[in-house]
């Protein structure tokens, strides 16, 4: 009797059932590597800290399409702030 075709066996198949939340992962990357993952959309910003993480997004990569910036146009109009 057949069952039908099998799926694909991969080494990998555990690591797929063993995902970790998105927080979590931010969180080691930041504990271990120093390394930072924040949307500017994350609630638990005020102003001030989005629109800061804006102007360093803008500043290291350039504007971005899914982000509204304040006001200012670069990052320099800032710094007498």
């Amino acid at each position: 009797m057949s069952r039908g075709p099998r799926p694909p066996r991969s080494n990998l198949a555990f690591a797929a059932s063993s995902r970790r939340p998105v927080d979590e992962v931010k969180r080691a990357g930041w504990r271990e590597t120093g390394t930072l993952a924040v949307s500017v959309h994350d609630a638990r910003l005020n102003d001030f800290e989005r629109q800061f993480l804006v102007n360093v997004g803008v500043k290291l990569y350039g504007a971005s399409p899914a982000v509204k910036r304040s006001n200012a146009s670069s990052p320099d109009d800032l710094a007498g702030v």
